[in-house]
C-alpha cells in the first residue's frame, strides 16, 4: 500500500513539472517578407541564420527552457525524495521487527555484555549508559515509562513494583552513586561500576519470568541431546 506522503510527494512534482507550461513564450506570428534580391551576399546569409533561431523556436513549442528544466530537476528532487522516504519507513519497520522479536531481558543482557569495555573509559559515559539498560528493561518488562523520567519520580514508581526489597534497595543504592557520576562528573570507582554492571544484571534475571527461564532451559536441553 502506498503511502500518503508518498502520493503527496508525486503530485507535488508534478506539480513542479507542470509550472514550465505556464511560461510559454508567445512566438508573435510576423508576415514573412519575401527576399530582397537586390541585398547583397551577405545580407541573404542573416536572413537565413535568423530562420534558423525561429526553426529552434518552434521546435520547443514556445516553452521557456530554463524553467522547463527546472521543473523537470524539480520533479526528478520529489521522486528520490519520496523513494528515500520509503526506503527510510521500510529501514525503521524492519529495526523494531528485530527489536520486538528480542525479549527484554535478552536486550538487556546482550547490552551489558557490551558495557564491559565502557568500564575502564568514562565513569559518565558508563552510567548514562547503565542507566539507561535498566530503565529500558523497567520499561519493557513493567511497562513504567522509566526512560523520561527523572530518579525522584523512577524511585516511587519502583516501590509500587512487586519486587524483592534487596532490588529496590539496590535501585536506590544505584541512583546514589550514579547520578553524581552523570550529572556532578564525580569519578567513578572501577570496583563500584563493576559492582553496579552485576546489580543490574542480577535485577534482570531475578525480574524474567519464571516461564521465560524455563522455555530457554528446555531449549537449551534440547540442543545438548
Amino acid at each position: 500500500m502506498i503511502n500518503r506522503k508518498v502520493i503527496f510527494f508525486l503530485c507535488l512534482g508534478l506539480l513542479v513539472l507542470s509550472l514550465p507550461g505556464a511560461a510559454l513564450q508567445t512566438v508573435p506570428n510576423t508576415p514573412t517578407k519575401p527576399p530582397d534580391k537586390t541585398k547583397s551576399h551577405s545580407s541573404n546569409n542573416t536572413v537565413q541564420m535568423a530562420d534558423i533561431h525561429d526553426i529552434k523556436s518552434l521546435e520547443i513549442n514556445g516553452i521557456n527552457p530554463a524553467l522547463f528544466w527546472y521543473g523537470v530537476l524539480g520533479f526528478i528532487i520529489v521522486v528520490l525524495a519520496a523513494a528515500i522516504l520509503m526506503y527510510w519507513k521500510k529501514q525503521k519497520k524492519t529495526i523494531l521487527e528485530v527489536e520486538a522479536s528480542i525479549s527484554p531481558e535478552e536486550a538487556a543482557l546482550n547490552m551489558l555484555d557490551d558495557l564491559h569495555a565502557l568500564k575502564d573509559s568514562d565513569g559518565k559515559a558508563f552510567y548514562f549508559r547503565l542507566s539507561m539498560i535498566l530503565r529500558e528493561y523497567i520499561r519493557h518488562r513493567f511497562g513504567v515509562g522509566a526512560p523520561e523520567m527523572t530518579t525522584e519520580e523512577l524511585l516511587p514508581r519502583i516501590a509500587e513494583l512487586e519486587l524483592d526489597s534487596r532490588l529496590l534497595q539496590g535501585v536506590r543504592e544505584f541512583a546514589r552513586i550514579g547520578d553524581p557520576v552523570k550529572f556532578a562528573e564525580q569519578p567513578a570507582e572501577t570496583e563500584t561500576m563493576q559492582r553496579h554492571i552485576e546489580y543490574v544484571r542480577s535485577f534482570v534475571n531475578q525480574t524474567t519470568p519464571v516461564s521465560v527461564t524455563v522455555d530457554e532451559n528446555k531449549t537449551n536441553d534440547n540442543v545438548l541431546q
